[in-house]
């Protein structure tokens, strides 16, 4: 029997490490384990155990005077039993050959635990590994021990180094992750910024919207009561003109509030993007790509807000555009009404006014409208 011994010391807390291990396989150094499976597992919950069956295949040729005894079989099978302890905190790996068994026997035993002169950052690693040959006589014998321990011995060192790649992948995913998970935050801090102020300002444009249409109602209704009331519209010409001004000059005025807080909300949407993307320190690739999506999803969520934002904004400007059209045909319609019941005071009167009153209203009508 030939004993196999060795220990390393792991840069890295027994908790990542033993998590780490469930990932050890494939990489890049242990090429010759092509399959771990799952056989068995059993959680005990009093002791904060778990059990965990595993068989191992690997592939790696043998050489030649051995294929003599064996054949050319490449292939090999491990069982391999693991035990985690949470409380003793130990992860032991207890694994044994199922090919080639009247060969030799290779029962190895891997023990990860705490380093006693720093448990909280490092990790000891030990193995053991007895390999016995009970094939023929003595020679025979030590010359197939001889050969295991030394390809036992190689693999064991591929296995650390892979392990060991492993761990320092595992290592840069957290740390990509964090700052993946710091950027998310910050986009989605930006995002719902975004969305309050867009909803403020929808609302804002809302209540814009309906200032504006009530001015108008109120200043229509003022029209109409001060032409029924006036001395056979002796006055109608200068009051329709003086009111229709006022319109226009309050729809302008609205609607003019209304493109500058659409500017000003916009304005610090941008300020508010730009000043997070150029507070963001990006310290590697890893973090440049995960940026660059972030950023993308950004830009693409305040290019959605401006569609909406435009889509909002036409919409209530064309409603208003009804409105006004609406109060305009009202205007059209009570003045006809008013010239017809009275033409014959209008016949008698002396009053002779150069532009008639429905021409005034519907001049005044166009001119506000191509104005805006």
């Amino acid at each position: 029997m030939k004993t196999y011994n060795s220990s390393q010391l792991f840069d890295y807390p027994w908790e990542y490490v033993t998590a780490a291990n469930w990932r050890k396989y494939p990489n890049e150094m242990s090429t010759h384990v092509v399959g771990v499976d799952i056989l068995r597992q059993e959680y005990i919950p009093d002791r904060d155990v778990l059990v965990t069956e595993r068989l191992i295949t690997c592939k790696q040729p043998i050489p030649s005077w051995l294929s003599y005894i064996v054949g050319s079989a490449d292939t090999s099978y491990v069982r391999e039993v693991s035990v985690i302890d949470r409380n003793e905190k130990t992860l032991i790996m207890r694994s044994v050959n199922l090919t080639m068994q009247n060969l030799l026997k290779v029962r190895e035993t891997v023990t990860y635990s705490p380093d006693l002169s720093n448990p909280n950052s490092k990790t000891k690693f030990n193995q053991v590994a007895e390999i016995t040959s009970g094939y023929g006589w003595s020679g025979v014998r030590g010359k197939i021990e001889d050969w295991a321990v030394e390809r036992f011995g190689q693999n064991a060192s591929k296995g650390k180094l892979g392990f060991e790649s492993v761990l320092q992948l595992g290592l840069a995913l957290s740390e990509v992750s964090g700052a993946f998970d710091k950027i998310t935050d910050k986009a989605t801090q930006l995002i719902d910024n975004v969305n309050v102020m867009t909803l403020k300002f929808v609302k804002e444009l809302e209540d814009k919207s309906e200032d504006i249409k009530s001015t108008l109602s109120e200043d229509t209704t003022k029209i109409l009561k001060e032409i029924s009331q006036c001395n056979v519209f002796r006055d109608a010409n200068s009051i329709s003109f003086d009111l229709l001004n006022e319109i226009n000059h309050k729809t302008n005025q609205s609607l003019r509030d209304l493109n500058e807080k659409t500017r000003e909300i916009m304005e610090e949407v941008n300020s508010l993007t730009h000043s997070w993307l150029e507070n963001e320190n990006i310290k590697n690739s890893n973090d440049e790509k995960i940026t660059s999506k972030t950023i993308n999803e950004v830009n693409i969520k305040t290019r959605q807000i401006v569609e909406e934002l435009n889509g909002k904004t036409s919409l209530i400007l064309l409603e208003m555009n009804q409105t006004t059209n609406k109060v305009f045909k009202a205007l059209d319609e009570k003045t006809n009404e008013l010239f017809l019941s009275n033409s014959d005071l209008i016949a008698n009167s002396p009053l002779e006014p150069s532009v008639g009153f429905v021409e005034q209203m519907k001049s005044m009508a166009l001119q506000f409208w191509n104005g805006n």
